[in-house]
């Protein structure tokens, strides 16, 4: 029976070991991503974002999520960032474009934990 056992775990091991690193691999690709880096430094910088969320804005324990992307020489992505600041949690939404190789945050808006609405963070972002 044990034997039994072991034919069993061993497939199911090996199977969930290559999707936990499947999904480093790809959660990675987007945090060196240039649209992601440029999004976080944005909000970072952001008065807005500081007043919401307080001090050392960065990204949370959570996996960014990939809403869109296309690629090519007029690229765009939508991405849902967990954040966190010294008193608040929320998710960090960044639309951004690439135009002929160079990123541009388009729409930047951040999301309250246990709120609905969405905060723009840029001059005439809405969501």
């Amino acid at each position: 029976m044990k034997k039994w056992l072991w034919f069993l775990a061993i497939p199911v091991l090996l199977i969930g070991s290559l999707m936990m690193i499947g999904n480093y691999t790809v959660y990675s690709e987007i945090r060196n991503s240039p649209e992601y880096i440029l999004g976080m430094d944005t909000f970072r910088s952001s008065p807005k974002a500081r007043e919401l969320l307080g001090d050392h804005l960065d990204a949370a324990g959570g996996n960014p999520k990939e809403k869109a992307y296309l690629v090519g020489s007029n690229g765009s992505a939508e991405l849902d960032i967990p954040v966190s600041g010294t008193i608040q949690k929320g998710t960090l939404y960044i639309k951004a474009t690439d135009k002929s190789g160079k990123w541009h945050v388009d729409e930047l808006a951040v999301r309250l934990e246990g709120q609905s609405n969405w905060t723009g963070l840029l001059p005439l972002a809405s969501r």
